[in-house]
């Protein structure tokens, strides 16, 4: 079928518009237009700049970041844009023979993953012109093959499960929640596999769509770095439940909030979650930071060092922290260090040993655990400490 662009795909009753019918979809109509640089009325440039804060891109973007409230529809908005994909896919002059062109969702678990290929499977499944597309319609299992060489299918979020498939779409789904026991950052470390895969073929889009958690991680960083900025390539959506899907029952949301007003808030009102971002809350933490202060050169105040050591090996940096307390009593940290691993850990001490001199500093403080860290004849961290001395 001839390619057809994803707001007019959305608004096509052959096609997709009697499963966006209802007026709750309207913002998501906008947000639609908006990432794909299509046409779009007064109202929608208005409607979308209200969970933006930019002007709609000039052309359409690589990375769509939807963190929105729970209930605000973004299963069913991921599961659209990557069926459009799909079926709007020209595999002529770009796969070897051959090769096929993979659309794929990754979430915490399979069975979330499964959500977004359900949806996209009944699509496929009730719409004639998209069924037509389907390789051996009837026999949709754990994945979606197209005639055109495309295959949509679902996988837990694993960095290693990527490398050697061209991507054309990808989908993280709650990528807030993604945990792995093969990488502390299983977010990060798929973001970067997945990404050059991605690259390979013009056009190719990465969606990260969750509910707001902690300030940390993919989500948050994208959030925080691409929210509201004019950026060409990343375009960063934030809103409520309500503000996405009008229908949903408010006063549920209000019982919610009484209850529980730091969970539900990150649940339903997409506000990050400052219990759980770290001991200090992130208001309290903006306050005391001097903006621009890299770090203090020494004085003649009286310092004092702690640090957290890694082997080198895993992916733990190896951290110090220099501080000293004013006359009135505040506690002023003067100088951060960190290594990031690989490292040589005797090296890393070394430069921390170096560090401490020139603030007249001979011990510091640690605790006695440190991932791959060897521990001869007593702690090899106080040891080298006291040589490097």
């Amino acid at each position: 079928m001839d390619k057809i662009g994803f707001g007019d795909a959305m608004d096509s009753p052959l096609l997709f518009e009697p499963f966006f019918r209802a007026p709750s979809w309207s913002l998501w109509r906008a947000v639609v237009r908006a990432a794909f640089a299509e046409p779009m009325t007064a109202d929608q440039i208005a409607e979308f700049r209200t969970v933006a804060e930019r002007d709609p891109p000039t052309a359409p973007v690589s990375e769509l970041i939807l963190p929105i409230g729970r209930g605000g529809g973004k299963d069913s908005i991921a599961s659209f844009l990557l069926a459009v994909i799909a079926m709007n896919f020209d595999p002529k002059g770009i796969l070897r023979p051959g090769e096929k062109a993979t659309v794929g969702c990754f979430a915490c678990d399979r069975p979330q993953a499964q959500i977004i290929l359900d949806y996209t499977r009944g699509y496929f499944e009730e719409i004639p012109a998209l069924a037509a597309l389907v390789v051996n319609p009837g026999k949709i299992t754990d994945c979606i093959e197209l005639k055109n060489r495309v295959v949509i299918s679902v996988s837990t979020a694993s960095y290693r499960s990527v490398r050697g498939r061209r991507f054309i779409a990808c989908v993280m789904d709650e990528v807030a929640f993604f945990r792995s026991e093969e990488s502390a950052l299983p977010d990060t470390e798929l973001d970067a596999a997945v990404s050059p895969s991605l690259n390979r073929t013009p056009g190719s889009l990465k969606v990260l769509i969750s509910s707001v958690h902690k300030r940390s991680g993919l989500l948050y960083s994208k959030a925080r770095d691409f929210y509201g900025k004019p950026d060409p390539n990343t375009l960063v959506v934030m809103g409520t439940t309500l503000q996405f899907n009008p229908s949903y029952d408010a006063a549920s949301i209000e019982r919610d909030l009484e209850r529980d007003p730091e969970r539900y808030g990150a649940e339903y009102l997409c506000k990050w979650r400052d219990d759980l971002s770290s001991f200090i809350p992130h208001d309290l933490l903006t306050a005391a930071t001097d903006n621009g202060v890299l770090f203090r050169h020494p004085t003649k105040a009286t310092y004092t060092a702690a640090c957290d050591a890694a082997g080198g090996r895993g992916s733990d940096s190896f951290t110090a922290a220099i501080a000293h307390k004013e006359p009135d009593g505040q506690v002023v940290l003067d100088r951060l260090f960190e290594r990031k691993a690989p490292f040589d850990a005797a090296s890393v001490i070394a430069e921390i040993a170096a560090l401490l001199r020139e603030y007249g500093i001979n011990t510091i403080t640690g605790d006695r655990f440190a991932g791959g860290f060897p521990y001869v004849d007593g702690p090899l961290l106080a040891r080298l400490f006291w040589q490097c001395s």
